[in-house]
């Protein structure tokens, strides 16, 4: 009889944990009241999900500690994002999902590119799935999904997926359900960004090598920094930070004032008068338009650097219920020395004359200024840090990790 009453009692004590850390709902269909099933219910970046049932009902417990955004998507409908924190659980919702408004391609900005993959296939691969080590095993199975838009006035290509993309990441070991809501390359002001909410599912195979490869994608990375950042312990886990400066080059704006590209009439080998645009050499001594010629060919602003490296208290802050930001003027330049270069990333950036130095990388915060952080290397909005450097090429699908990633050995 005590034992049986023991066993009741440990029972209802791990049904009671799990009940609190646990979200329950139903979805359906806004318009008809009609319940959804088969649609996909995760958080974020993690390996927890399901999929509701014929009555549109899901249930997920167990739900880790910290930040998280709840993701309910259904092809046909707009996705569905709940931010929450623990004290928020547990949940019970009913998710009524909207209709995706459906876009017609005759009066949209630009149509969809026919052909489109064969087109813009291998920049949306390297700029999506990255060119590092780790693409040459990362492959997305459902690509013919992806339709893209290139908008000639804006020069700007966008891509959007029909449905999930499911990405087949060998190199590390996961297979990754991926809701994309937004790619973007703009040509003009040279910035990638692409945006979604990941799913993650442990493949099965070659456990001790994907050990040491996210490992090495970890150490070094983004989610490394902000989880050093949060502990305060930037040096210890090898980052070296330093306030950076982007001062406008005042000369070379000069410079673009006198020296001007314009009309000229020239005469071809036929002797047809033709147009031309060209720089106004005649106008000035042949060592003022070698000067000239130096100063446009500079950088359009140059890079002054703080003295001294800074700590993490020195760029972060509370509010009044304990969350944590990261906020700081201009750039953070940040150098992680416990790692080189990618032969590849020489590469990328034509430098492959040179030995790989420290991997080096800056960081500057768009929007609101500043971004809440969170112990496991989570930061929002993602959007708001924008990565330029080694972070600008190495932070892409092919070494992504989930946000419970812990370092084996």
């Amino acid at each position: 009889m005590r034992c049986t009453y023991a066993f009741f009692i440990v029972f209802f004590f791990v049904y009671s944990v799990n009940a609190q850390q646990s979200i329950k709902g139903k979805v359906i269909n806004i318009e008809t009241n009609q319940p959804i099933a088969g649609a996909s219910v995760f958080i974020n970046n993690t390996f927890k999900g399901t999929v509701t049932s014929s009555t549109g009902e899901f249930l997920l417990t167990e739900i880790p500690g910290g930040t998280h955004e709840l993701i309910v998507s259904f092809v046909g409908f707009e996705t569905f994002v709940k931010a929450f924190v623990q004290n928020d659980l547990p949940m019970e919702l009913i998710v009524k999902m909207n209709l995706k408004v459906k876009e017609l391609e005759g009066v949209t900005v630009a149509p969809f590119e026919k052909d489109g993959w064969a087109k813009w296939g291998r920049v949306f691969m390297e700029n999506f799935i990255g060119t590092t080590v780790n693409s040459e095993n990362c492959k997305i199975i459902n690509y013919k999904t992806i339709r893209f838009r290139f908008s000639k006035k804006e020069n700007i290509l966008s891509a959007v997926a029909g449905e999930p993309l499911i990405i087949q990441n060998k190199a590390l070991g996961y297979r990754i359900q991926y809701q994309m809501e937004g790619f973007e390359v703009n040509y003009t002001d040279n910035i990638i960004s692409y945006y979604g909410y990941p799913l993650f599912e442990e493949m099965k195979g070659a456990k001790r090598k994907w050990v040491q490869a996210r490992k090495k994608a970890y150490l070094g990375s983004v989610n490394h920094f902000i989880r050093s950042v949060y502990n305060n312990k930037l040096q210890n886990e090898g980052f070296e930070v330093r306030r950076l400066k982007k001062v406008t080059n005042y000369e070379k704006e000069r410079v673009k004032t006198i020296y001007k590209v314009v009309k000229k009439n020239v005469l071809d080998k036929n002797g047809k008068l033709t147009i031309i645009m060209d720089y106004n050499d005649e106008q000035f001594p042949a060592d003022s338009v070698n000067y000239y010629q130096t100063v446009l060919s500079q950088k359009n602003y140059f890079d002054v650097f703080s003295n001294h490296f800074i700590t993490a208290d020195s760029v972060t802050a509370f509010d009044s219920a304990g969350n944590k930001y990261l906020m700081f003027p201009d750039y953070l330049y940040v150098t992680y020395k416990n790692e080189t270069e990618e032969q590849r990333y020489l590469q990328h950036i034509n430098e492959t004359n040179r030995k790989a130095f420290y991997q080096r990388s800056s960081i500057m915060l768009t929007g609101s200024g500043y971004v809440s952080i969170e112990k496991n290397g989570s930061y929002y909005s993602p959007q708001d840090l924008l990565n330029n450097g080694y972070w600008g090429w190495s932070e892409k699908m092919s070494n992504l990790l989930p946000l419970d990633y812990e370092l084996e050995e």
